[in-house]
């Protein structure tokens, strides 16, 4: 003879692990996602305490595509910012903004406070009175190149 209702607990153990496993995996995801905002807030913080700009001599830049390439109106220099670079299987781009100085043949990397973020394939209007790139239209950012 068996047991009365053992069909029945069985179909009850798949439902409790089924419920046990969606509760784990819920869990899971919610502290991915505070350990994202907690890093997102921590680079926000640390980008927030750049309060002067910072002009260094460097290198040329690294090879991209879709920068931004503007004369400045006043001197004999060329501002650089953003673009992508593809390394045959992940796209990076840049934020990092350069001014190339015609007359030396140098380039300066300048580090700017609260900067844009990462963007290729946009405008930029140079103003004389700010004489650095102040606005910026048409991006791609990050974001948009997370499908590609």
């Amino acid at each position: 003879m068996g047991k009365k209702g053992k069909k029945e607990k069985k179909g009850r153990g798949a439902e409790k692990t089924a419920a046990k496993m969606e509760k784990k995996v819920s869990k899971r995801s919610r502290k991915e996602e505070e350990d994202l905002e907690a890093l997102i807030a921590h680079f926000q913080a640390l980008d927030a305490r750049k309060t002067r700009i910072v002009e260094t001599p460097c290198s040329p830049p690294s090879p991209r595509l879709n920068a931004s390439l503007s004369a400045h109106p006043e001197k004999d220099e060329l501002i650089l910012f953003g673009g992508e670079y593809f390394n045959g299987q992940k796209t990076f781009l840049y934020n990092e903004l350069y001014i190339y100085n015609i007359r030396k043949d140098a380039w300066t990397k300048v580090e700017i406070p609260n900067p844009p973020p990462r963007r290729c394939a946009h405008q930029v209007c140079v103003r004389v009175a700010i004489s650095l790139p102040s606005s910026l239209a048409g991006a791609l950012t990050q974001d948009c190149m997370t499908g590609l």
